[in-house]
């Protein structure tokens, strides 16, 4: 009969720590912080950024215009990152997209003159520009 009364006495007291843990850790699984579009963007160098946006809920309601938004965003050649966090009490949620700006446009030259170019045997070519 004592080991019984043992036995749920330890049963009792794991499931108590295990309802604090549980309580304690929920609230961090419960903000969720959601980035819309690619969580790595590409930037042509020179332009600039455009966020295509981002949302966060915490126990079900909204909280996107709560979340702070910080990043180091040049327009020069580089690897830099936009973090997004929430925090509440003791609890903080980080998410972070991931920005590269690099030269992604080729440049565009046009040609003047005829398409196709002809030029008869004996005739010195000029080239028409461009």
């Amino acid at each position: 009969m004592h080991k019984r009364r043992r036995i749920k006495r330890k049963v009792k007291i794991i499931i108590i720590i295990l309802l604090f843990f549980s309580l304690l850790l929920l609230p961090y699984f419960l903000i969720n912080i959601s980035l819309l579009g690619k969580d790595s963007i590409n930037v042509d160098i020179g332009k600039k950024y455009s966020e295509p946006g981002y949302k966060g809920s915490f126990f079900g309601k909204n909280i996107t215009n709560s979340i702070k938004v910080t990043d180091n965003l040049k327009k020069d050649e580089g690897l830099y990152y936009i973090k997004y966090s929430y925090k509440w009490l003791f609890y903080k949620k980080n998410v972070q997209r991931k920005v590269v700006v690099k030269d992604i446009s080729s440049p565009k030259i046009e040609l003047i003159g005829a398409n196709p170019y002809s030029l008869a045997i004996g005739d010195q070519y000029v080239e028409p520009g461009f």
